[in-house]
């Protein structure tokens, strides 16, 4: 039987990151999409394993999990092979797969969305610099977090334990 390799499934399943009430949203899909390509770099050999081995050990919903490797798969972060010794692997080493890579290949680009409504007096408007430097900052932060490095730590939640960004004992990268 396969372990949990990322938390346990009676962990939330949408992440609310911030204070008060205007928390980062962090999407179901993008959360069990994580959790599952960790699975899958934490298999020794690149090995094929079962989306229904993936949905148990994550505690993530089977149709949901198969919509999300297709995804997935489109965005050759996955491979897969069907039949009856068939399953999911990676498409490239752990190393070289980030969670940045992840999160695109579900939601999008990685940007900062302001409302439409919400127009700029000019262009040297300072608050557009502001969201110009989260975004830059975000997508540094997670181009950064491979998959080997969450495999190495067991879980995200360890690797920022102390609420910096960084894991105990590092002083260059969040994760590493």
């Amino acid at each position: 039987m396969m372990a949990p390799v990322v938390g346990t499934p009676a962990e939330p399943v949408a992440r609310h990151l911030g204070r008060g009430d205007a928390p980062v949203r962090i999407t179901a899909k993008t959360e069990y999409g994580v959790r599952a390509v960790v699975q899958l770099a934490a298999e020794e050999g690149g090995d094929l394993v079962k989306a229904e081995a993936i949905a148990r050990a994550q505690g993530i919903p089977r149709k949901f999990l198969l919509n999300i490797l297709g995804e997935l798969r489109q965005a050759d972060v996955v491979e897969s092979r069907r039949g009856a010794d068939g399953g999911y692997r990676l498409a490239r080493p752990p190393s070289d797969i980030t969670v940045a890579d992840v999160i695109e290949a579900l939601e999008g680009p990685l940007t900062v969305e302001t409302p439409d409504a919400l127009v700029t007096p000019g262009p040297e408007d300072p608050l557009d610099q502001v969201w110009a430097a989260v975004e830059k900052n975000l997508r540094t932060f997670l181009e950064r977090v491979t998959l080997a490095s969450l495999v190495e730590r067991g879980s995200l939640g360890v690797a920022l334990a102390n609420g910096k960004g960084q894991a105990s004992g590092s002083s260059d990268s969040p994760i590493r």
